[in-house]
């Protein structure tokens, strides 16, 4: 079991339905929630994958008050997923390009952009591995990045 509770959601997919989704997550998730959406299985309909804090109890009592909309269909904790993060990174102030841009290909991110002076590249991997090469490539330069938060799903 990952110890990150992670609630999938499938509901209508209209604005009204994700705004009461937003609202009974800003009241009931605690310290906050990050979510995500995709197409549903079905036409009409969303999937929401909501990255929770705190404990497995508290996950449970905002899939209750979230089962309790309307326009859900179902609400679960996921017990087993695979989670991922996306960063666009941009790193600068390096010394030697072709020592960057081998330390980019280790990490196994993908290069957006090489300029003078500048590289962008895309990197997706589990957090634990986003974070530990973030750590590497911090050494080499000046990292600035854009990060999407955890995306889970089902397996």
């Amino acid at each position: 079991m990952n110890p990150t509770p992670i609630l999938s959601v499938l509901l209508a997919d209209e604005p009204a339905a994700h705004e009461r989704l937003a609202n009974v997550l800003r009241r009931r998730a605690r310290g906050g929630a990050s979510v995500s959406l995709a197409t549903g299985e079905e036409a009409g309909l969303v999937r929401a994958t909501v990255v929770l804090e705190g404990s497995r109890k508290e996950a449970e009592a905002c899939r209750l008050q979230v089962e309790k909309m309307v326009d859900v269909v179902e609400a679960t904790l996921l017990d087993d997923y695979l989670g991922a993060q996306l960063v666009v990174l941009r790193l600068t102030g390096f010394g030697r390009p072709a020592e960057a841009l081998a330390a980019l290909e280790r990490v196994g991110a993908r290069l957006l952009r090489h300029e003078e002076g500048e590289i962008v590249a895309q990197l997706g991997d589990r957090p634990e591995r986003v974070e530990a090469a973030l750590d590497g490539l911090r050494a080499l330069g000046r990292l600035t990045t854009l990060r999407s938060g955890l995306v889970a799903m089902a397996v």
